[in-house]
């Protein structure tokens, strides 16, 4: 997912989500196609466009529309758009603009009508794979060349009247197939030449320069929430985190506990984080540091590939075979982080713990398998070591409770 102008105003404006990992509400919706979904876009609450393409032979395109928040989905056709579109992306609820092949499509009637603009190229043939407005004005576009085998990028600074376009790079497998930008004129991609790299302008597009060669295979996308710290989905490495503007990257997932496959990670607000990839839809309250398995039903065993949240309470996320899921919210951002900022590691242990609490929670208790209490203590901050090397090996629960009565349980495991 990355920021659209409808939700974040014309610049890089914070809204307080309300994702929610206890009782998040992931559910299935009936999806009008079997194909695989590669990217969810919203222009309002009702209003969006779930596409994918298939191939190589023969290529099948999908393109499907809701105008009633996810309730239905109908398969959309454009006499337009002939070959494609890739990516869309939209700077108001009127305003969006579609990737294809040798074109950029522009629809100022809310996707009821298009318009075509030709991609300045020589000779090739050029795929938009990924499209970003900073503003209403400043847009970049990003793809593959598969005739010449080379990656592009596009820059319009006139709303998309037209293109100016950079090319270069040798061997590419994949092209440039995300990008995102922190001001009008500095943006970074991901996926250029087979992936092992990432490439920034300063210029405004007019050149790229190699940041940090990747180290970790394929990012399949990247977020910046500022100049400096950035989220990128690194497939089978799973997720990974920069605080230097990309110079530097670690892993944050598949470090020390379960391997996750992700295709895309987006910021929704300053410290508010959601992945999605195989089988699993993850969040993060502490800026990606640690990240949580939010509740999903069982048909995200597919491959997630996109989502987007159109609303601080409403999410979608799209993957293979179709699969569609929305998420209803109900609690806020602050129940989120008190629940995600409240760790408990190693866990497993040999009995050895330590609690990291956010100061609301100032009291722990630990119970074994009968219910009988263990242990407890208080916090008396955000941070203790529990020692229960003296239990017997085995599960037990604890019990975080705060002033106001709020409670936060979890399993231990002394091994």
């Amino acid at each position: 997912m990355k920021k659209t102008l409808l939700n974040f105003g014309l610049s890089f404006g914070l809204t307080v989500f309300a994702v929610n990992t206890s009782n998040a509400q992931w559910v299935a919706q009936t999806s009008p196609t079997s194909q695989i979904l590669d990217q969810v876009v919203f222009k309002d609450a009702n209003n969006g466009y779930a596409l994918g393409v298939m191939g190589p032979s023969p290529v099948v395109f999908t393109w499907i529309k809701t105008t009633n928040g996810g309730a239905t989905w109908t398969n959309e056709t454009s006499s337009t758009i002939t070959y494609g579109p890739f990516s869309m992306f939209f700077t108001d609820a009127n305003t969006g603009y579609a990737g294809g092949v040798d074109a950029i499509y522009k629809t100022t009637n809310g996707g009821s009508t298009w318009t075509s603009v030709t991609i300045p190229h020589s000779g090739g043939s050029f795929a938009v794979f990924s499209m970003y407005f900073f503003n209403a004005n400043v847009g970049y576009a990003c793809g593959f060349d598969y005739v010449n085998n080379v990656m592009f990028m596009l820059h319009t600074s006139n709303a998309g009247a037209s293109w100016s376009a950079v090319v270069g790079g040798t061997g590419a497998s994949i092209g440039s197939r995300n990008i995102d930008c922190i001001d009008a004129s500095t943006c970074y991609v991901v996926g250029w030449n087979g992936g092992n790299g990432i490439y920034k302008t300063t210029d405004a597009g007019s050149t790229w320069t190699l940041v940090s060669p990747s180290t970790f295979g394929d990012l399949r996308s990247i977020d910046f929430i500022n100049s400096t710290t950035a989220l990128g989905a690194a497939g089978g490495s799973g997720i990974v985190r920069t605080t230097d503007g990309g110079l530097n990257w670690t892993q944050v997932t598949n470090t020390s506990g379960p391997n996750y496959d992700i295709s895309s990670v987006s910021f929704l607000d300053a410290t508010t984080a959601v992945a999605v990839g195989t089988g699993v839809i993850l969040v993060s309250g502490d800026a990606g540091l640690t990240w949580t398995q939010m509740s999903t039903p069982s048909i995200t065993t597919q491959e997630m590939n996109s989502f987007h949240f159109p609303t601080s309470t409403v999410g979608y996320a799209v993957g293979s075979s179709g699969t569609i899921l929305k998420y209803n919210g109900s609690v806020g951002v602050e129940e989120l982080k008190n629940s995600l900022l409240t760790q408990v590691y190693p866990n497993p242990s040999n009995g050895e713990f330590t609690v990291k609490a956010v100061k609301n929670f100032n009291t722990i208790e630990v119970l074994n398998v009968t219910g009988e209490k263990v242990y407890s203590a208080d916090l008396n901050g955000a941070e203790l070591k529990v020692n229960l090397e003296n239990q017997p090996k085995g599960i037990y629960f604890y019990r975080l409770t705060s002033d106001n009565n709020t409670v936060k349980t979890g399993k231990l495991i002394i091994q």
